[in-house]
Protein backbone atom coordinates (compact mmCIF):
# COMPACT_ATOMS: atom_id res chain seq x y z
CA UNK A 1 0.00 0.00 0.00
CA UNK A 2 1.19 3.26 -0.97
CA UNK A 3 1.08 6.07 1.54
CA UNK A 4 1.43 10.06 1.41
CA UNK A 5 5.27 9.72 1.57
CA UNK A 6 5.37 7.40 -0.88
CA UNK A 7 3.90 9.26 -3.59
CA UNK A 8 4.46 12.45 -5.76
CA UNK A 9 1.59 14.73 -6.03
CA UNK A 10 1.26 16.48 -9.73
CA UNK A 11 -0.85 19.20 -10.87
CA UNK A 12 -2.85 18.37 -13.78
CA UNK A 13 -3.04 20.20 -16.90
CA UNK A 14 -6.97 20.34 -18.02
CA UNK A 15 -6.69 21.87 -20.75
CA UNK A 16 -5.11 18.62 -22.36
CA UNK A 17 -7.92 16.61 -19.98
CA UNK A 18 -5.26 15.96 -17.18
CA UNK A 19 -6.62 16.13 -14.09
CA UNK A 20 -4.34 16.11 -10.33
CA UNK A 21 -3.08 12.85 -9.38
CA UNK A 22 -0.29 11.30 -7.60
CA UNK A 23 2.66 8.54 -8.96
CA UNK A 24 5.05 6.38 -6.66
CA UNK A 25 8.36 7.50 -5.95
CA UNK A 26 9.98 4.34 -7.11
CA UNK A 27 9.42 1.73 -10.26
CA UNK A 28 7.74 -1.91 -8.76
CA UNK A 29 7.16 -4.80 -10.56
CA UNK A 30 10.30 -5.08 -12.62
CA UNK A 31 9.84 -7.62 -15.33
CA UNK A 32 5.89 -7.45 -15.48
CA UNK A 33 4.54 -8.04 -19.23
CA UNK A 34 2.27 -5.26 -20.82
CA UNK A 35 -0.78 -7.39 -20.82
CA UNK A 36 -0.52 -7.83 -17.25
CA UNK A 37 -3.77 -5.50 -15.88
CA UNK A 38 -1.89 -4.51 -13.57
CA UNK A 39 -0.47 -2.47 -16.22
CA UNK A 40 -3.25 -1.63 -19.39
CA UNK A 41 -5.36 -0.90 -16.61
CA UNK A 42 -3.97 1.01 -13.57
CA UNK A 43 -0.30 2.41 -15.32
CA UNK A 44 0.17 6.17 -15.88
CA UNK A 45 -0.90 7.09 -18.96
CA UNK A 46 2.09 8.58 -21.31
CA UNK A 47 0.62 12.06 -20.99
CA UNK A 48 0.79 12.12 -17.58
CA UNK A 49 4.06 11.19 -17.44
CA UNK A 50 5.35 13.63 -20.24
CA UNK A 51 3.02 16.65 -18.16
CA UNK A 52 5.22 15.29 -14.60
CA UNK A 53 8.41 15.41 -16.31
CA UNK A 54 8.77 18.45 -18.66
CA UNK A 55 6.00 20.46 -16.86
CA UNK A 56 7.10 23.87 -15.66
CA UNK A 57 5.04 26.66 -13.61
CA UNK A 58 3.70 29.68 -16.39
CA UNK A 59 4.08 33.14 -14.92
CA UNK A 60 1.92 35.77 -16.42
CA UNK A 61 3.14 38.80 -17.65
CA UNK A 62 1.88 42.41 -17.62
CA UNK A 63 2.39 42.95 -21.37
CA UNK A 64 -0.73 41.55 -22.40
CA UNK A 65 -3.01 42.53 -25.28
CA UNK A 66 -6.00 41.68 -27.39
CA UNK A 67 -6.13 40.36 -30.63
CA UNK A 68 -8.32 41.36 -33.61
CA UNK A 69 -11.16 38.52 -32.42
CA UNK A 70 -11.42 39.70 -29.23
CA UNK A 71 -9.19 37.15 -26.83
CA UNK A 72 -6.76 38.09 -25.47
CA UNK A 73 -2.65 37.44 -26.26
CA UNK A 74 -0.96 36.33 -22.72
CA UNK A 75 2.96 36.88 -23.17
CA UNK A 76 4.30 34.09 -20.54
CA UNK A 77 7.91 32.52 -19.26
CA UNK A 78 8.34 29.44 -18.02
CA UNK A 79 8.97 29.26 -14.00
CA UNK A 80 10.41 26.75 -11.72
CA UNK A 81 10.00 22.86 -13.03
CA UNK A 82 6.03 21.63 -11.80
CA UNK A 83 7.16 18.28 -10.37
CA UNK A 84 10.96 18.40 -9.60
CA UNK A 85 10.19 15.53 -6.95
CA UNK A 86 9.11 13.11 -10.05
CA UNK A 87 12.41 14.34 -12.16
CA UNK A 88 14.48 13.08 -9.44
CA UNK A 89 13.03 9.98 -9.17
CA UNK A 90 13.43 9.03 -13.01
CA UNK A 91 17.33 10.04 -12.53
CA UNK A 92 17.56 8.48 -9.34
CA UNK A 93 16.10 5.05 -11.43
CA UNK A 94 18.75 5.82 -14.38
CA UNK A 95 19.17 2.35 -16.33
CA UNK A 96 15.25 1.46 -15.82
CA UNK A 97 12.24 1.77 -17.82
CA UNK A 98 8.51 2.09 -16.83
CA UNK A 99 5.42 0.97 -18.59
CA UNK A 100 2.13 2.68 -19.33
CA UNK A 101 -1.33 2.06 -19.88
CA UNK A 102 -1.04 3.32 -23.59
CA UNK A 103 -0.53 0.93 -26.07
CA UNK A 104 0.22 1.87 -30.49
CA UNK A 105 -1.50 -0.10 -32.79
CA UNK A 106 0.39 0.03 -36.32
CA UNK A 107 1.39 2.80 -35.64
CA UNK A 108 -1.72 4.55 -36.58
CA UNK A 109 -3.92 4.50 -33.25
CA UNK A 110 -3.37 4.13 -29.92
CA UNK A 111 -5.86 2.85 -26.89
CA UNK A 112 -5.62 3.81 -23.53
CA UNK A 113 -6.30 1.96 -20.84
CA UNK A 114 -8.10 -1.03 -23.25
CA UNK A 115 -10.50 -3.00 -21.54
CA UNK A 116 -8.61 -6.40 -22.34
CA UNK A 117 -5.52 -7.15 -23.90
CA UNK A 118 -5.67 -10.76 -25.67
CA UNK A 119 -3.52 -12.83 -27.54
CA UNK A 120 -5.18 -14.86 -30.40
CA UNK A 121 -3.48 -17.16 -33.43
CA UNK A 122 -0.46 -15.57 -33.28
CA UNK A 123 -2.21 -12.12 -33.09
CA UNK A 124 -2.11 -9.58 -30.09
CA UNK A 125 -5.60 -7.38 -29.70
CA UNK A 126 -7.09 -4.71 -27.78
CA UNK A 127 -10.25 -3.87 -27.01
CA UNK A 128 -11.44 -0.32 -26.50
CA UNK A 129 -11.67 2.89 -27.96
CA UNK A 130 -8.87 3.62 -30.45
CA UNK A 131 -7.86 7.39 -31.34
CA UNK A 132 -5.47 8.06 -34.40
CA UNK A 133 -2.43 9.39 -33.88
CA UNK A 134 0.11 11.01 -36.93
CA UNK A 135 3.79 9.69 -35.47
CA UNK A 136 6.67 11.21 -36.66
CA UNK A 137 10.10 9.21 -38.08
CA UNK A 138 11.76 7.87 -35.25
CA UNK A 139 14.99 10.25 -34.05
CA UNK A 140 15.18 13.01 -30.81
CA UNK A 141 12.30 14.40 -29.89
CA UNK A 142 11.37 18.13 -30.65
CA UNK A 143 8.21 18.47 -29.23
CA UNK A 144 5.10 15.94 -27.72
CA UNK A 145 1.57 16.05 -28.08
CA UNK A 146 0.46 16.75 -24.90
CA UNK A 147 -3.06 15.20 -24.82
CA UNK A 148 -1.57 11.82 -25.76
CA UNK A 149 2.33 12.46 -24.18
CA UNK A 150 3.33 10.97 -27.69
CA UNK A 151 5.57 12.63 -29.91
CA UNK A 152 4.87 14.87 -32.18
CA UNK A 153 7.94 16.13 -33.90
CA UNK A 154 10.99 14.40 -34.32
CA UNK A 155 14.83 15.81 -35.94
CA UNK A 156 18.64 15.75 -34.85
CA UNK A 157 20.13 15.44 -31.80
CA UNK A 158 21.44 18.77 -31.90
CA UNK A 159 18.31 20.02 -33.04
CA UNK A 160 16.89 18.68 -29.54
CA UNK A 161 19.62 19.70 -27.50
CA UNK A 162 18.45 23.16 -28.42
CA UNK A 163 15.08 23.05 -26.87
CA UNK A 164 15.29 20.28 -24.17
CA UNK A 165 19.24 20.51 -23.21
CA UNK A 166 20.09 17.24 -20.95
CA UNK A 167 16.64 16.26 -21.29
CA UNK A 168 16.62 15.47 -25.35
CA UNK A 169 15.32 12.37 -25.87
CA UNK A 170 14.49 9.29 -28.40
CA UNK A 171 11.70 7.69 -29.91
CA UNK A 172 11.19 4.71 -31.09
CA UNK A 173 8.57 2.23 -32.36
CA UNK A 174 7.51 -0.78 -34.18
CA UNK A 175 4.28 0.31 -36.59
CA UNK A 176 3.11 -3.45 -37.14
CA UNK A 177 0.53 -5.01 -34.69
CA UNK A 178 0.11 -3.73 -31.13
CA UNK A 179 2.61 -2.65 -29.25
CA UNK A 180 3.28 -1.76 -25.72
CA UNK A 181 4.55 2.25 -24.98
CA UNK A 182 6.76 2.82 -22.10
CA UNK A 183 8.59 5.88 -20.81
CA UNK A 184 12.30 4.54 -20.37
CA UNK A 185 16.06 6.40 -19.08
CA UNK A 186 17.61 2.81 -20.21
CA UNK A 187 20.67 4.35 -22.24
CA UNK A 188 22.42 7.20 -21.15
CA UNK A 189 22.04 8.31 -25.31
CA UNK A 190 18.58 7.95 -25.53
CA UNK A 191 17.87 10.19 -22.85
CA UNK A 192 15.54 10.48 -19.58
CA UNK A 193 12.76 10.28 -21.26
CA UNK A 194 13.27 7.82 -23.53
CA UNK A 195 9.85 6.67 -25.44
CA UNK A 196 9.24 3.32 -26.69
CA UNK A 197 6.25 1.45 -28.64
CA UNK A 198 8.24 -1.35 -30.07
CA UNK A 199 7.56 -4.33 -28.53
CA UNK A 200 4.36 -6.64 -28.00
CA UNK A 201 2.49 -6.89 -24.84
CA UNK A 202 4.16 -10.31 -24.34
CA UNK A 203 7.40 -8.71 -23.94
CA UNK A 204 8.91 -9.50 -20.32
CA UNK A 205 12.50 -7.05 -19.30
CA UNK A 206 13.81 -7.56 -15.97
CA UNK A 207 14.46 -3.40 -16.26
CA UNK A 208 11.25 -1.94 -17.11
CA UNK A 209 8.62 -2.21 -14.08
CA UNK A 210 5.16 -0.22 -13.22
CA UNK A 211 4.65 3.02 -11.25
CA UNK A 212 1.83 3.20 -9.08
CA UNK A 213 -0.77 5.98 -10.24
CA UNK A 214 -3.66 7.97 -8.49
CA UNK A 215 -6.06 10.38 -10.08
CA UNK A 216 -7.26 12.93 -7.78
CA UNK A 217 -10.05 14.26 -10.79
CA UNK A 218 -11.45 13.91 -13.61
CA UNK A 219 -9.83 16.35 -15.67
CA UNK A 220 -12.33 18.79 -16.51
CA UNK A 221 -11.35 22.54 -16.72
CA UNK A 222 -12.68 24.77 -13.80
CA UNK A 223 -11.76 28.32 -13.28
CA UNK A 224 -9.81 27.92 -9.65
CA UNK A 225 -8.31 30.84 -8.09
CA UNK A 226 -4.75 30.46 -7.41
CA UNK A 227 -2.50 32.18 -4.55
CA UNK A 228 -5.33 35.00 -3.92
CA UNK A 229 -8.26 35.41 -2.21
CA UNK A 230 -11.74 36.91 -4.16
CA UNK A 231 -15.27 36.86 -2.98
CA UNK A 232 -17.65 34.21 -4.45
CA UNK A 233 -19.86 36.30 -6.50
CA UNK A 234 -16.42 37.25 -8.25
CA UNK A 235 -15.55 33.66 -8.76
CA UNK A 236 -19.00 33.27 -10.04
CA UNK A 237 -18.74 35.67 -12.39
CA UNK A 238 -15.34 34.24 -13.68
CA UNK A 239 -16.90 30.47 -14.02
CA UNK A 240 -20.10 31.78 -15.92
CA UNK A 241 -17.58 33.82 -18.25
CA UNK A 242 -15.32 30.82 -19.10
CA UNK A 243 -18.66 28.94 -19.79
CA UNK A 244 -19.79 31.59 -22.24
CA UNK A 245 -16.75 31.87 -23.84
CA UNK A 246 -15.92 27.95 -24.31
CA UNK A 247 -20.11 27.68 -25.47
CA UNK A 248 -19.43 30.49 -28.04
CA UNK A 249 -22.37 32.44 -26.13
CA UNK A 250 -20.40 35.51 -25.95
CA UNK A 251 -19.38 38.29 -29.26
CA UNK A 252 -15.63 39.61 -29.65
CA UNK A 253 -16.80 42.70 -27.76
CA UNK A 254 -18.68 41.09 -25.03
CA UNK A 255 -15.46 38.88 -24.60
CA UNK A 256 -12.58 41.90 -24.62
CA UNK A 257 -15.28 44.20 -22.39
CA UNK A 258 -15.58 41.09 -19.66
CA UNK A 259 -12.20 40.17 -20.17
CA UNK A 260 -10.67 43.44 -18.68
CA UNK A 261 -13.04 43.46 -16.01
CA UNK A 262 -11.87 40.01 -15.02
CA UNK A 263 -8.07 41.16 -15.68
CA UNK A 264 -8.18 43.89 -12.89
CA UNK A 265 -10.06 41.82 -10.41
CA UNK A 266 -7.53 38.71 -10.29
CA UNK A 267 -4.16 40.19 -11.71
CA UNK A 268 -4.47 43.70 -11.19
CA UNK A 269 -3.51 45.13 -14.72
CA UNK A 270 -5.40 45.75 -18.19
CA UNK A 271 -4.20 43.75 -21.21
CA UNK A 272 -3.38 46.61 -24.14
CA UNK A 273 -5.41 47.33 -26.90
Amino acid sequence: MQTIQDTIQVKGLPEAGIGDFSLGRRISNYGIQPQDPRVYRNAPTLAELRHAFFGRTLVLSDKSKFRDDGTVEIPAYTGDWLCPEYRTAVHDEKGRGERTCVFLQDGKEIIVRPESISYENGVWRAEGHFDKVELPPEGFVLEYDKPTGMPSRTGSEKDAKKIFGKDRSYFWYNPNGLRAVRRGFCYDDYGPFDVSAYYDPGYRAGGVGVRFVSRLSNGEAVATPVNFEIAESDYRKAVDFFNAVREGRLEPEDIRRESEDLYRMFLGFTPKR
